[in-house]
């Protein structure tokens, strides 16, 4: 993968709107699997969006306007190809920035998928730093734009702006004629976080039940253990399960 300009190429920042976080690599690098190992890692999160949400249209339409540039140029790219090349590739094909989401039954849900990545580490290829190692990751934010200092552990769910960069003529691949726009990762701000602790009722397969309980009724007095016969038993040692050894998960 190459730039598709001989020139420096010129570098576009963009921030992606509000998205849920999917499968969230923020913290450690992820170095891989055996099969298909990233041995100088990476952070990366999959951003989720649904389709029709006006921030997310605007942010795509400002996307697609972009890649149109990069359409004339690799044109002319795969023009220069040889021959034979041109004729076993035929035409230049490009790599898509969004995947349609689908539900268990193979229908679109609506929602779309965007991967963001940056590479953590690697060697510096030219320059009057040549062969110098480099280490990096994400700048990370909270919700108020203070920076955080200790990342707490991000899951999937977490909603995130994401701060990204691009090159403007993107790149082309001479071997497959593909192309594109690749999107760095730069910082991203949690605007709401899930770190996998607590859980939402519907996590629990609990749906609104009309008619019955409401806690939002409850007075400062109410929130209190009831003294009586149906009481949950308190946090003591006969309250504990034989054998169960202090501090030990309940499952």
């Amino acid at each position: 993968m190459e730039p598709l300009m001989a020139d420096k190429p010129k570098i576009v920042k963009i921030n992606a709107p509000i998205a849920v976080a999917k499968y969230p690599k923020l913290t450690e690098p992820d170095y891989g699997s055996e099969q298909f190992p990233k041995p100088e890692g990476e952070y990366s999160v999959k951003l989720v969006y649904k389709e029709t949400d006006p921030a997310f249209v605007k942010f795509r339409n400002k996307l697609e306007k972009a890649l149109e540039h990069v359409d004339a140029i690799a044109e002319k790219r795969f023009a220069e190809l040889k021959k034979a090349t041109r004729d076993k590739l035929g035409e230049p094909k490009r790599n898509e920035l969004f995947t349609p989401i689908y539900d268990e039954d193979d229908e679109p849900t609506g929602e779309v998928e965007m991967r963001v990545a940056m590479k953590a580490s690697g060697v510096v290829k030219r320059g009057p730093k040549e062969g110098k190692k480099w280490s990096r990751k994400p700048q990370l934010f909270d919700a108020f734009g203070n920076a955080i200092k200790k990342a707490p552990a991000i899951w999937g769910g977490s909603e995130l702006i994401v701060a990204m960069s691009y090159m403007e003529d993107g790149y082309f691949v001479a071997g497959t004629g593909a192309y594109g726009i690749k999107l760095q990762m730069e910082a991203v701000q949690i605007v709401t976080l899930n770190d996998g602790n607590a859980k939402s009722a519907s996590d629990h397969g609990f749906g609104a039940v009309e008619g019955g309980f409401d806690a939002s009724q409850l007075s400062d007095d109410d929130d209190e253990d009831g003294d009586d016969e149906f009481a949950v038993p308190g946090d003591d040692d006969e309250s504990k399960p034989a054998g169960d050894p202090e501090g030990a998960s309940d499952f």
